[in-house]
C-alpha cells in the first residue's frame, strides 16, 4: 500500500503536468487544427522565468507568477502574430507545423543563451511537513500540483461553455467560416488560443520546478509526453 500510495502521487505529480501541456495542445488545434509543437517551451519558460523573478530580481511570490504569465503569454502572441498568422490563410497545415518546431528550436536557443544548461529550482509554495499516509510521504507541493491542475480544467470548462468569448472560440473550432458570417474575429479568437496555451503550459512550469529540476532544453520531451 505504501508503495502503491507513493508512486500514485508521483504519477499524478508529472501527470497533472502532461495534462496541462495536453489542454495546451487542444487549445491550439481547436482553433487552427494545427499541432503547436512548441507547447512544451511554455514549461520551460514558466519554470525559468519564475526562478529568473522570484530568485534572481528578489520579487514577491505572487509577483513573479504574474510576470511569469505575462511573458509566457507574450512569447504565446508574438508566436502566433509573427509566425502562424501570415501561414494561416494559405491552409498549409503541415508548413505550419513545421513552423512550430523551429520555434521550439528558437525558443529553446534563447533559454540556452539567458540560463545556460544548469537545471533550476526554487522553494515549494509553502512550507511544512509532508503529509505521511499510509507510509507514504506526500509533500505539500505535490498537492499544489494535482490542485491547480484541478482549478484551472474547471476554470477553462467554465470560460469555453459560459462566456461570449469561450463559445466563440468554439464556434471557430467546429467551422471557421460560419463563425466569420456570423461576426466573430476568427483572427482573434487563434490570437487569443495561442496566449490561453502559453498561460496553461507556464502554470505546468511552475507547479512542476520545486518538484523536478527545470532545464532549458526539457521542452521537446515534454511535449512528446504532453502530446
Amino acid at each position: 500500500m505504501t508503495l502503491l500510495l507513493q508512486f500514485l502521487f508521483s504519477g499524478l505529480t508529472i501527470g497533472a503536468v502532461y495534462a496541462l501541456i495536453g489542454i495546451g495542445f487542444n487549445i491550439v488545434y481547436n482553433s487552427t487544427s494545427i499541432i503547436n509543437l512548441a507547447q512544451g517551451e511554455f514549461v520551460v519558460i514558466g519554470g525559468l522565468m519564475m526562478w529568473f523573478f522570484y530568485e534572481g530580481m528578489h520579487l514577491s511570490f505572487i509577483i513573479s507568477i504574474a510576470l511569469t504569465l505575462l511573458t509566457a503569454g507574450f512569447v504565446g502572441l508574438l508566436m502566433e502574430r509573427l509566425t502562424i498568422k501570415p501561414l494561416l490563410k494559405k491552409g498549409n497545415l503541415l508548413l505550419m507545423i513545421m513552423v512550430t518546431i523551429a520555434m521550439s528550436i528558437l525558443i529553446r536557443g534563447i533559454l540556452m543563451f539567458k540560463f545556460g544548461k544548469d537545471p533550476y529550482t526554487y522553494p515549494s509554495f509553502t512550507e511544512g511537513e509532508p503529509i505521511i499516509l499510509y507510509g507514504a510521504v506526500i509533500t505539500q507541493q505535490t498537492l499544489w500540483a494535482i490542485g491547480i491542475t484541478a482549478v484551472c480544467i474547471v476554470l477553462l470548462y467554465l470560460f469555453f461553455n459560459h462566456t461570449m468569448t469561450g463559445k466563440a472560440m468554439k464556434a471557430c473550432s467546429l467551422d471557421i467560416e460560419a463563425a466569420k458570417l456570423m461576426g466573430i474575429n476568427a483572427s482573434n479568437m487563434v490570437m487569443l488560443s495561442f496566449i490561453i496555451s502559453a498561460i496553461i503550459g507556464a502554470i505546468g512550469g511552475i507547479v512542476i520546478t520545486p518538484i523536478s529540476l527545470m532545464e532549458y532544453d526539457k521542452g521537446a520531451m515534454l511535449s512528446v509526453k504532453g502530446f
